[in-house]
């Protein structure tokens, strides 16, 4: 579901519509408090934040990294461009490190489906890889002989450049710890 945000002049306000639960519109404290340890601050203005589509309820905390993501996007604190490959899936921990929430293989068989990569807490990297070679394995067919199965050339690391939490990760993890590690890699 897409995140949209946009910061414009007026009394200083933070608006999350869209028709979300308790949970969601919790996010933009726990999005608050990990900008603040990423020493950032929100900007005095109004930033208004809308989960699409309006007539849908958004339930979960899986959302809070779209909605910090694509506000630290409207700020140009991380490039809007390389948003627009991924869907993003992981709960703001205060500090801004990413704890794991429910949903991880509904979000890589999305992901998969429109070729966009998954952006989620490095803890749940092993389920999301599984469930991403699974998905890449399951579009292709296996060369089938009397001794073993091959998969064509590519189809086993498909997943490792769709499903990728750091485009240009100096570690080759392809999960990140925190939000601050996300930020890092897009402007290093």
């Amino acid at each position: 579901m897409p995140v949209v945000v946009q910061i414009s002049g007026g009394t200083p306000a933070l608006l999350l519509v869209g028709l979300p639960d308790k949970a969601v519109r919790e996010a933009d404290e726990r999005m608050r408090a990990a900008m603040a340890a990423m020493g950032l601050a929100l900007p005095p203005r109004r930033i208004l934040i809308n989960l699409a589509p309006a007539d849908l309820l958004k339930e979960g905390r899986h959302f809070d990294l779209p909605i910090a993501l694509a506000v630290l996007a409207a700020m140009d604190a991380v490039p809007r461009e390389e948003l627009h490959s991924y869907v993003e899936h992981g709960e703001l921990a205060l500090d801004g490190t990413l704890n794991p929430v429910p949903g991880v293989l509904p979000a890589v068989i999305g992901a998969s489906t429109h070729d966009l990569g998954l952006i989620g807490p490095a803890s749940q990297g092993g389920e999301a890889t599984w469930a991403a070679l699974i998905e890449a394995l399951s579009r292709t067919r296996p060369a089938v002989s009397d001794q073993s199965v091959s998969w064509p050339a590519g189809a086993e690391t498909a997943h490792n450049r769709r499903f990728c939490g750091c485009p240009r990760s100096p570690n080759g993890r392809p999960f990140i710890d925190a939000i601050a590690d996300l930020r890092t890699c897009w402007l290093t």
